[in-house]
């Protein structure tokens, strides 16, 4: 596999996981606000979808910064 073939599958990833945290965040304020929450609902469902990329972001971030680290103290070990 290439590094394109690679970044577009990662792309549609992205995409999917996107999908999947706006499907949920939907499902979420519509069971906690109900359809009161007409008018907001947009926003909330964009605030929270976004809370979830990020953490994922951030739990992949801190993944990787251990794998580094376990690479360098074998190296160094």
């Amino acid at each position: 596999m290439d590094r394109d073939e690679a970044l577009n599958r990662r792309g549609d990833l992205i995409e999917e996981r996107t999908s999947d945290y706006i499907r949920r965040s939907k499902r979420i304020v519509l069971d906690t606000f109900g359809i009161e929450a007409a008018k907001e609902q947009s926003t909330l469902t964009l605030q929270l979808a976004t809370a979830m990329i990020h953490l994922e972001a951030a739990e992949l971030n801190a993944a990787s910064l251990r794998r580094i680290a376990r690479t360098l103290e074998q190296k160094d070990g």
